[in-house]
């Protein structure tokens, strides 16, 4: 009777006890089976045939160190690390567990995650990694590993991703710099060439108005000329309608001959067969003689 009570208390002289913290379950395993129910708070076991394994349910980061991909163009590039935060479901720790092992987010969310980088990495070039499509690659991992583990029904939840920075060859960054700065020139090269252009536009209008100003010029002074031809024109006309009204007057053709023959001095018109003997004396005209008419310098 009493070796009967002594192994009936051997197992409790061996128990020992553990106390789960907040955000873990317990798992139990007995003789290496996982035992189906979940353990919270303080718990005995026996550690000659029992186990616990804590599981952590509440948000937990995990990361990739030094994680290497080959871009599309065949440039080894580098992420020094890769974090990724997930938890996972209390109602699907036993299940994950017996499937995947206490390890599983190594086995669902590690392993792919690094996986995945290097396919994302092979579909892209260099610059499409580290540039333009960087900001999306946190997302795109993300997603994907979320579509991973729900497709085992493993409970986990991805949270975030995050990709720190991308390491590439010191020979890329060169060859960038050196595109970089054929492009400040070219595009320098470009911008002088079109300010250039431009002057030689803003050059060719104002010599275009400048020739447009002289030729209208040209034309009014042609025309000023032309109006004033065509007013002298249109005076002679009229003086000289004006001087035929009088040579139509009988003797007044004569009379205007005579005016012109007179010079610049008195003229005396005589009639007779002689001239007087004191004509150029200033004396009385010989009697006989008659004056017919005198005409003084006009």
């Amino acid at each position: 009777m009493l070796a009967l009570l002594v192994l009936s208390l051997l197992p409790f002289t061996n128990a020992i006890y553990t106390a789960i913290p907040s955000g873990h379950v317990g798992v139990k395993r007995w003789l290496g089976q996982i035992q189906p129910q979940l353990l919270t708070g303080l718990n005995f076991y026996n550690p000659l045939t029992e186990t616990i394994n804590l599981v952590k349910t509440i948000q937990d980061t995990d990361r990739l160190e030094q994680v290497r991909c080959v871009s599309r163009e065949g440039v080894d590039v580098r992420f020094a690390e890769i974090g990724i935060a997930n938890s996972i479901d209390p109602k699907f720790v036993i299940s994950t567990v017996s499937r995947f092992g206490f390890d599983y987010d190594k086995v669902l969310v590690l392993n792919p995650l690094g996986q995945r980088m290097r396919e994302l990495c092979a579909e892209r070039t260099v610059d499409e990694i580290e540039i333009t499509d960087f900001k999306e690659l946190d997302n795109l991992l993300m997603a994907e590993i979320q579509k991973q583990v729900d497709e085992v029904e493993s409970g986990i939840t991805i949270h975030w991703v995050r990709l720190p920075n991308v390491i590439i060859p010191d020979t890329i960054k060169e060859k960038r710099l050196g595109l970089a700065s054929e492009k400040a020139n070219r595009l320098l090269a470009e911008e002088h060439a079109k300010r250039v252009a431009v002057e030689k536009q803003t050059e060719a209008l104002v010599q275009k108005a400048d020739n447009e100003r002289a030729l209208a010029h040209t034309k009014l002074e042609a025309e000023q000329i032309r109006m004033l031809s065509v007013a002298q024109a249109a005076a002679d006309e009229l003086a000289a309608a004006a001087l035929a009204k009088y040579f139509a007057i009988d003797g007044y053709a004569a009379v205007e001959q005579t005016k012109a023959l007179a010079g610049n001095g008195n003229m005396m018109m005589y009639f007779g067969d002689h001239l007087p003997s004191n004509m150029f004396l200033g004396t009385p005209p010989v009697p006989g003689s008659v004056p017919v008419a005198k005409t003084p310098r006009g």
